[in-house]
């Protein structure tokens, strides 16, 4: 089975659910985190076992290899990194 990489955007409630679902799925791998706030981006790497944290989604795109990404900021900041 081919792996797929993950990464999340943005680190509130509806984040940690995400990362909760994706850690649990057969065949998914989160490999990196962005948010705003790097100690919550850090506290939630470190429960999800998340190699890669930035804090700008730019970085994070050129930096990691990735499948898709779940953009989960807030509902006025979604277009952004959507188009990123």
């Amino acid at each position: 089975m081919h792996i797929k990489r993950f990464a999340v955007i943005g680190c509130g409630d509806f984040g940690a659910r995400h990362l909760d679902v994706l850690s649990g799925l057969d065949g998914a791998e989160v490999v990196a985190i962005v948010s705003r706030t790097e100690s919550r981006a850090r506290e939630l790497a470190d429960r999800y076992g998340v190699p890669h944290v930035f804090s700008e989604v730019a970085e994070m795109l050129a930096a990691v290899d990735l499948d898709a990404v779940h953009v989960v900021t807030d509902d006025n900041r979604h277009f952004i990194p959507t188009m990123a």
